[in-house]
């Protein structure tokens, strides 16, 4: 199963939004997926559906019976196409997010250009998908989406970071503490908190109480959005 375009990012739900439990490992995760075309939304219903842990909730067509949908019943991904009637995905996530911003929202698209991986990131998706995708990357990006991980490709990171930097605007350090910097380098090079408690030689706690202040003082909701802040900022370097 290949899952190297996985992407390296990690994000805990239980730092981003510390109010909230973590999933469940044993509850499947719970899809929507929206998209026009009828038949490739059924056919990627019946390619997930054998998947032990993920369930297929519901199928829509457009963003608002995909929003009426989630106001129904949430669930914990969507997988969402690009091109939509009367609207685009990023739209669409823009949307759900503003209704639903524990959702997790996979982009799906054709399009081969990656300056849609930096649209897609700025608006909000948890991860960005070719349609090129087996069905095996697909599923392994479900998993990574509904257990908090940042699904993008290295080289769409990669792009993304290059982007974000030639856009800098000069925020300067935020007021960080020189281990709250150590914290987001680290964060920027995809590390996730048990690594860093390890060679910070701290606990896994200590490095969520560092995460939550510099979340807020860069006044991110994500780590993901956190580390997008900060290398578009020159806080820190992008690691290519």
């Amino acid at each position: 199963m290949r899952r190297a375009w996985v992407g390296a990012v990690h994000t805990d739900p239980t730092v981003d939004r510390p109010d909230l439990p973590p999933p469940d490992a044993a509850a499947p995760a719970r899809v929507l997926i929206v998209d026009d075309h009828v038949m490739i939304a059924e056919g990627l219903r019946a390619a997930l559906d054998p998947e032990p842990d993920i369930e297929v909730v519901a199928v829509a067509h457009d963003v608002e019976s995909a929003l009426a949908r989630l106001d129904e019943q949430p669930v914990d991904v969507v997988l969402l196409d690009y091109i939509m009637p009367n609207a685009t995905g990023l739209h669409g996530t823009r949307q759900i997010k503003q209704a639903h911003p524990d959702t997790r929202v996979v982009l799906l698209t054709g399009y081969r250009e990656r300056s849609l991986a930096v649209q897609a990131m700025e608006e909000g998706c948890d991860g960005f998908l070719r349609k090129t995708a087996s069905v095996e990357e697909v599923a392994s990006a479900v998993r990574s989406a509904y257990a908090g991980e940042a699904v993008f490709s290295p080289q769409d990171l990669v792009f993304v970071a290059r982007s974000m930097r030639a856009h800098r605007n000069g925020a300067g350090s935020a007021d960080l503490t020189s281990r709250e910097l150590e914290v987001l380098r680290m964060l920027t090079a995809g590390m996730s908190t048990e690594a860093m408690a390890k060679q910070l030689f701290v606990s896994s706690h200590t490095i969520r109480s560092h995460v939550r202040s510099l979340l807020l003082k860069l006044d991110a909701h994500s780590k993901l959005e956190a580390v997008a802040i900060a290398t578009r900022t020159g806080l820190v370097e992008p690691t290519y």
